[in-house]
């Protein structure tokens, strides 16, 4: 009987066994084969969120304060990282908020948290703040053109192609854009051109600027109803309604709400003209105006936003161009996410100007801190601190490996140069099983000693000369197991003339 220990080299990061002998090992005729007991630290380790290190903090650029924010506390595995990483990329996404007079650079920010080639990747670009002109489907009267509307030059105007004196209170007269909104700082404005009164009703009259959780790919134009208006501000005209004849209105989930504050209309593409414009601010869906006579953004509404949502921009007209047009329009896509234009050219604003993104970042310097050293290793990073680096948008790839993980409760011993009389119906042939032993890694190790050996003959009807073992543990797939350190396994042969153990 012969006992033979098995290790793992130095480095290995699966749980294979290729041992080298410098003796002979020969087993005789007929001889037989048992595991005795294994030893390994999967690759499942867990750590534990709490009030002592849930912090990260972050910023893009060196001119502005860290920015913090607190992951969900709790305990997370290499199975449950996906809820961490879900978890960091909401709360960073969130995290970025503008306030009059701020951090222009965060226009268009997006986080992102996922695992690429084996590493965690937490980063962070901009979607391009800018017209995009050719990632919009219309319906047959909705075009993009300034020759024809004539206005003044500098501007880009969006209007009712063939039917200026159209009226309805349908939604379908539409132009719907084909990417989402960035989900960080998002931003979709347009200016009022022409709001003028076709003399109906407040529903055929005007404007509808909104966001759509409806997937605008997939739908056409003409099916466009008001069950896709997620979020939108209609400004709207009605001469023949009394009294102020402009009105706001804001569209939610919830319904459809009149503003108390008005439209302000000094003339046909008047560079003081208000703008519409809905934001993804804070982790809140905020929509709202800029006014001619105020340099603040004014707030109609605010809400919380799911981030599972993508939300998708569009525009509708209630009457033709003939009483209503937009222009200087500007939407921020999702980054993540090629756009049929990535036109890149800032408009030329004149009169009311909205704030506009810096580019490049100004003083750019990407950083992100984890306050506990635990938490970074745990993600793959070998230091706490990643970064400053100097770019407009930057990729904190960890630096090391994050083999994601199974639970298993079963395990195979395979060996890989001996031939056994063993057979697997998953592969519905003969496999060199040694093992087959059900027991959970949950805890981040797999420690076993068989409790009666279990011999399995070898086949052999000649001697055996070995100068070299190879086995290895997988799952019951075949999928490797990642180990953490150096693995150990003793199997146990019985020669030939010997059948009494």
């Amino acid at each position: 009987m012969k006992l033979i220990r098995l290790i793992t080299n130095n480095g290995e990061t699966q749980a294979n066994f290729n041992n080298d002998f410098q003796a002979d090992l020969t087993l005789e005729p007929f001889s037989r084969i048992s595991l005795l007991n294994l030893s390994l630290d999967t690759i499942n380790s867990v750590i534990q969120i709490d009030s002592n290190n849930d912090e990260i903090d972050w910023r893009i650029t060196s001119n502005e304060d860290y920015t913090t924010i607190n992951i969900a506390q709790g305990l997370y595995d290499k199975i449950s990282y996906v809820n961490l990483l879900n978890d960091i990329e909401f709360k960073l996404n969130e995290s970025v908020l503008y306030i009059d007079g701020g951090d222009r650079n965060l226009i268009g920010l997006q986080w992102r948290a996922r695992v690429v080639d084996k590493k965690i990747n937490i980063e962070y670009q901009r979607g391009v703040l800018a017209l995009h002109k050719d990632d919009y489907s219309f319906s047959d009267d909705v075009f993009f053109d300034d020759d024809d509307l004539d206005p003044p030059a500098y501007l880009d105007a969006l209007g009712i192609w063939n039917d200026p004196t159209f009226t309805g209170d349908t939604v379908n007269n539409v132009a719907m854009g084909q990417t989402p909104i960035a989900k960080g700082l998002g931003i979709y404005r347009c200016q009022l051109g022409i709001l003028d009164s076709s003399l109906s009703s407040w529903d055929e009259n005007g404007v509808i600027i909104g966001l759509s959780k409806t997937d605008l790919t997939n739908i056409n134009p003409v099916d466009f109803d008001a069950s896709d208006i997620t979020y939108g501000i209609k400004a709207s005209i009605n001469d023949g309604g009394g009294g102020s004849p402009q009105r706001y209105f804001t569209y939610t989930p919830t319904g459809k709400i009149e503003q108390t504050i008005r439209p302000v209309i000094n003339g046909d593409y008047d560079p003081t003209n208000d703008y519409m414009e809905i934001q993804i601010n804070g982790g809140r869906i905020v929509l709202g105006i800029y006014k001619n006579t105020e340099t603040e953004f004014t707030e109609f509404l605010n809400v919380e936003y799911d981030q599972n949502d993508d939300l998708y921009p569009f525009i509708c007209f209630h009457s033709g161009s003939d009483f209503t047009t937009v222009h200087n329009v500007q939407f921020t896509p999702t980054p993540y996410v090629a756009t049929g234009n990535q036109d890149s050219n800032q408009l030329t604003m004149v009169g009311i100007d909205p704030p506009q993104p810096n580019d490049p970042i100004t003083n750019g310097e990407g950083t992100l801190i984890f306050n506990s050293e635990t938490v970074a290793e745990f993600l793959g990073y070998d230091n706490a601190q990643q970064g400053p680096y100097l770019f407009n948008e930057y990729n904190f790839i960890a630096q090391s490996n994050f083999a994601t993980a199974s639970i298993a409760d079963n395990f195979i011993v395979e060996l890989q140069n001996l031939n056994i009389d063993s057979y697997d119906g998953l592969k519905q042939q003969r496999k060199n099983i040694l093992y087959s032993l059900s027991k959970s890694n949950e805890n981040g190790s797999l420690h076993y000693e068989v409790p009666n050996l279990l011999y399995i003959d070898l086949l052999n009807t000649n001697p055996i000369i070995l100068r070299n073992i190879k086995l290895r543990v997988i799952e019951p797939d075949y999928t490797p197991i990642e180990i953490l350190n150096r693995g150990y396994i003793t199997i146990v042969v019985d020669s030939g003339g010997n059948r009494s153990a």
